[in-house]
């Protein structure tokens, strides 16, 4: 039979039937084979890039087919056309027929194989990209890694770093909670030495001519009252219309039994010369911080080594347990409070209890202290009296 014969094929009645089915399967997976590498000659390179494209790889790789997989496992599958004509007589007969079936309807060897090394040459360049993507892949990871060392040891230097500025900061707080603790003390300080400098010029100012000269109202009484102390010398100051028997009474007003009109800042006697100072409800007409500072140390500077310095005063602790209990108006409080003011200088600027008041004359430098009276009323008013002595 020759190539242009149009003919059937025969095939002796002798072949097996299972022979028979075999050479038609084969011929059914060459046309297979033609059908797929015609459709993938025909298909069209932009198919790869399509967005259904379940495949996605790095830009460095070459476009997949979706089918890739499918006709790798087709051409895997498949018979080679021809048959090498070996083995017994009828294996060999078989094979005859059967590759001159293929050689008159199928396509020849040659195009077969350089359809298959295509197909095997686009593997192997999909396994070196893949190889190239997995190397940079590795290299990348590897930069990661270090990247990531870098990052922990950064993290690490914050956390120190964090952890250094966290004590710089308590340790900074400190120092400012004791800083603050500084500037308020010597912020008082500082207020307590201008007081001190405005005070202390005050009581260095009786020797000036600030203070009115004192006077003697009637020498020859004074005169006499000096004799009859014998040397203990006792002056009331501040006596008002209150003058003490036995006493000197001095006031800056010349009301009657008055013995000496003068400013208790500026007193006729030389210091230590006196015995005793006694004062009732005078040291309230005066700021607490101008007692202490100024006139406390000037009357104390009078007195005689030995000498002593009696204050009668409303007791303020007294005042407030009576208002307490209903037995004092506030009309009353007031009034002894501020001062009757109906004159001038009849105005309170201060008010104590014994113990501030104690406290008080300590720290002007007498000895001790003896709380003579603590709840005697005068008047209306709750009053104490207390001795200082030197």
């Amino acid at each position: 039979m020759t190539e242009n014969q149009n003919s059937k094929i025969s095939i002796t009645s002798s072949l097996p039937a299972e022979a028979v089915e075999e050479i038609l399967q084969r011929i059914d997976d060459n046309l297979s084979m033609r059908r797929f590498f015609h459709g993938n000659l025909e298909r069209n390179e932009n198919d790869f890039q399509r967005e259904d494209n379940p495949i996605q790889f790095h830009s460095i790789l070459p476009p997949i087919s979706p089918d890739f997989v499918r006709q790798i496992v087709e051409i895997r599958n498949a018979q080679a056309p021809y048959y090498v004509v070996t083995g017994g007589f009828i294996v060999m007969l078989v094979k005859k027929v059967h590759n001159l079936i293929v050689k008159i309807f199928g396509r020849k060897q040659a195009y077969f194989n350089n359809h298959t090394l295509n197909l095997l040459e686009n593997m192997a360049s999909y396994l070196n990209a893949l190889q190239e993507y997995n190397q940079q892949l590795v290299a990348s990871h590897q930069q990661l890694v270090a990247s990531h060392q870098q990052l922990v040891a950064s993290h690490q230097q914050l956390v120190a770093s964090h952890q250094q500025l966290a004590a710089s900061h308590q340790q900074l707080a400190r120092d400012l909670d004791g800083l603050n603790a500084w500037v308020n003390l010597l912020s008082r300080k500082v207020e307590m030495l201008s007081l001190n400098v405005r005070e202390t010029m005050g009581a260095q100012s009786y020797k000036t001519t600030e203070w009115p000269e004192p006077y003697i109202v009637d020498s020859e009484k004074y005169a006499q009252r000096m004799s009859d102390m014998k040397g203990m010398v006792k002056i009331n100051l501040g006596c008002g219309e209150k003058p003490l028997p036995n006493y000197i009474n001095i006031d800056f007003r010349e009301v009657p039994d008055v013995d000496v009109v003068a400013d208790v800042h500026r007193l006729p006697f030389d210091p230590q010369t006196v015995f005793e100072i006694s004062s009732a409800h005078l040291v309230e007409h005066f700021r607490e911080h101008h007692l202490r500072m100024a006139l406390l140390p000037y009357w104390k500077s009078l007195l005689a080594p030995g000498g002593q310095l009696r204050i009668v005063c409303p007791n303020w602790a007294a005042m407030f347990e009576q208002m307490n209990s209903g037995r004092m108006s506030l009309d009353m409080f007031k009034k002894i409070t501020f001062g009757a003011q109906d004159y001038d200088g009849d105005d309170h600027f201060a008010m104590y209890t014994p113990e501030t008041l104690e406290r008080l004359l300590l720290a002007v430098g007498f000895n001790r202290v003896e709380r003579v009276v603590l709840d005697r009323l005068n008047g209306d008013c709750p009053e104490m009296e207390l001795l200082a002595k030197l």
